[in-house]
Order: structure tokens, then C-alpha cells, then sequence
């Protein structure tokens, strides 16, 4: 494929994502992961920048990724949140509603969360990770968000099955 089809085809795609004027969060992570396996085989990628040295600088973010995280989960979303928050050291967050947890607003904490500095990332991964396999169940969709997240962050995921 060319560097002009491989444009082509991500613009068709977005096309077939926007065709009933929403992006549900199978569609965003279907997108990020093209992206960032992608994209670099056929542009220039810029690297995201180091900016936030502290989780607590991006305490909303992570409270959206979290909460996304927690109700796409089986078991109770609450304990899923805390013990995510908790492993991060921020046991103060807690847990938002669906509504303020949409894909919009967790697309750009995703985004902001790749500017932290380096060690901060498999931090939340690996946060990530331990509050979604609370119910001692990673289901597919976990793995998704878990996997689309670590590929935005540009960080390698722990090893998922470990954690059943």
C-alpha cells in the first residue's frame, strides 16, 4: 500500500466510524490501535511530549480512564475504580457516571495521559490492568480499552493473561 492509499483507507474508515454520528469506544480503539501500528510505516509520528513528572497534575484524566475502565467492567465498578485508583497512590479519586465518561472525553485524557513523563506510564497500565481483573475476569472488552490506552501512551502492556 502507498503512503496515499493507507491515507485513503483511514479517511474511508473514519467515514464508516462517523457514518451514524457517533464513535462508540470499540470504534476509538479499533482507530488508536490502526494508528499507532500503522501510521508510523507510512508518516512522520511525533513522539508525544514529556510534560506532567506527577499522576496528581492528571488526576482528572486518570479518574475518566479509570471510570471508563470500571463500568465497561463485569464486576463492581466501584471496587474496580478504587483498587486502580488506590495502586496509583490516589485513593481520593472516585468513581463518575457513564455520562461523564463518554468516549469524547475519554479519548483527550487518553491523549493528555500520553504526556506524562515515561515511568508514569506503565504505572497506569499496570493500574489499569489490576482494577479491571478485580473480578478475577479480564473480559475483551478490558483487554481492548487496556490495549488501546498502552498503544496511545506509546507503553508496553504487562502481560495480560498473568492477571486472570
Amino acid at each position: 500500500m502507498s503512503p496515499r492509499q493507507y491515507r485513503q483507507y483511514k479517511r474511508t474508515l473514519l467515514a464508516v466510524i462517523r457514518a451514524d454520528r457517533r464513535i462508540d469506544l470499540h470504534e476509538w480503539c479499533l482507530f488508536q490501535l490502526l494508528r499507532h501500528y500503522l501510521d508510523p510505516e507510512f508518516e512522520q509520528v511525533r513522539p508525544s511530549s514529556a510534560r506532567h513528572r506527577r499522576l496528581g497534575k492528571v488526576a482528572k484524566e486518570v479518574i475518566i480512564v479509570l471510570s471508563v475502565l470500571a463500568h465497561e467492567g463485569n464486576g463492581d465498578a466501584q471496587q474496580q475504580f478504587a483498587l486502580g485508583a488506590e495502586a496509583l497512590g490516589l485513593p481520593e479519586l472516585s468513581l463518575i457516571d457513564r455520562q461523564q465518561a463518554s468516549v469524547a472525553a475519554f479519548g483527550k485524557a487518553v491523549h493528555e495521559l500520553a504526556n506524562c513523563y515515561p515511568l508514569l506510564k506503565p504505572r497506569l497500565i499496570k493500574a489499569m490492568a489490576l482494577a479491571a481483573a478485580a473480578d478475577g475476569n479480564l473480559n475483551p472488552v478490558e483487554r481492548e480499552i487496556i490495549t488501546s490506552v498502552a498503544a496511545v501512551m506509546d507503553c508496553p502492556i504487562p502481560e495480560l493473561d498473568a492477571l486472570r
